[in-house]
This record gives C-alpha cells, sequence and structure tokens, in this order.
C-alpha cells in the first residue's frame, strides 16, 4: 500500500498475513480471505501465504465437518463425532479448535465406553455371570481410562465367585453328611479348602 506522502507501509503484508490465520480459526470465511487476498497482493512470494491458501480452501469442508460432529454429539453419537473430527484435524492440522474439539469429544467417548462397560460388568455380576461380567470389566481397564475402578471390580468378580463355589461345597458336603457318605463329604470339604483355606465349614 502507498501512503499520502508516497512512501511504502512495508509491514501491511506480514500484518496481513497475521490477521488471515486467527480468522481461519475463528472460522470466519470471508475475512479470512479478504485478510489472504490483500497478503498475496502484498506479498505474492510468501511460503505463509501459500500455505494459508491451502487451509483457507479447506475451511468450507472443514466447517461442514464440525457441524456434522457438533450434531453428532447432540445425539450422544460421540464415536461418529469423532470420526468427523479426526477427518477435519487431517484437513488442517493446524486448525486450533479442532484440535481442541477432537482433544474434549475423544475423552468423551472414552468415558462413555467405560461407564457403559462397568455399567454391563456390574449387571452381569448381579446375575451371576461371572466371565461376562470379567469381560466386561476388563473392556473398561483401558489405559485410555485412567481409572482402577476396573481392576477393584475383577477383585469383586473373584471374591463373587469363590463365595458362590463355597456356599455350593458347604450344600453338598453337608448333604453328603445326611446321607452318611463320609468320604464324598469329606473329598467336597477338602476342595473347600483348596479353595479357600480359612473357611471353618470345611475344618
Amino acid at each position: 500500500m502507498i501512503s499520502s506522502t508516497g512512501s511504502s507501509r512495508r509491514p501491511e503484508g506480514p500484518t496481513r498475513l497475521q490477521s488471515a490465520p486467527a480468522a481461519i480459526n475463528a472460522g470466519t470465511l470471508s475475512a479470512a480471505g479478504d485478510a489472504l487476498q490483500l497478503a498475496l497482493l502484498l506479498a505474492p512470494d510468501s511460503s505463509a501465504a501459500a500455505t494459508l491458501q491451502t487451509r483457507l480452501e479447506a475451511l468450507p469442508r472443514l466447517l461442514t465437518l464440525l457441524e456434522a460432529a457438533a450434531a453428532s454429539e447432540s445425539r450422544n453419537e460421540l464415536d461418529g463425532a469423532e470420526d468427523l473430527l479426526q477427518q477435519a484435524v487431517k484437513l488442517d492440522p493446524q486448525h486450533q479448535y479442532t484440535a481442541a474439539e477432537l482433544e474434549r469429544v475423544s475423552a468423551a467417548a472414552v468415558k462413555k465406553a467405560f461407564n457403559a462397560a462397568m455399567s454391563e460388568g456390574y449387571a452381569a455380576l448381579d446375575e451371576g455371570r461371572y466371565d461376562s461380567a470379567r469381560t466386561a470389566f476388563r473392556q473398561a481397564a483401558t489405559p485410555q481410562s485412567g481409572s482402577t475402578e476396573a481392576a477393584s471390580a475383577l477383585q469383586e468378580v473373584e471374591t463373587a465367585e469363590t463365595a458362590r463355589k463355597l456356599a455350593s461345597l458347604d450344600s453338598k458336603g453337608k448333604r453328603y453328611e445326611r446321607d452318611e457318605q463320609w468320604q464324598k463329604a469329606v473329598d467336597t470339604y477338602e476342595q473347600a479348602q483348596k479353595t479357600d483355606s480359612s473357611v471353618l465349614f470345611a475344618r
């Protein structure tokens, strides 16, 4: 740009280049386009301007993906939202808002999966389906969840399963005693001792 005195105002190009990324990150397509267009006129050989041109061309598609991701999240479809945001990040890895949204939604998806697995595990545990409970709790015990609850829940499964087994052996041993099947009763109580040496009924 030329001033009224005829002197060149050289900082104008870099200033426009600085305002363009902010407009792209804010998703203001027209403002970004205007800033970049003027910057290209003032600094046509700038590599930064070329990079911004590429980002600007990707912006309409990126905004569409962000909108779709928000809609998916509103329906509690976090996996779908996460996938859409990953596509958006690939389009423009420098877009700060998109990167932040991906991090947030990914964390929410991990938490949702953890809660679902824990609920499934406790439902199975309450019904005595110990193998199913283990499977669910192991799914919850991922490094991403950052929780020790799943490990505690797995211990609960072991405790509950052992208690049921001991109760069954206790009942079986007493039945053998009533029927005077002494050897079977002894074998049953020995099995209980091997399961848990602290049980009183098997002593």
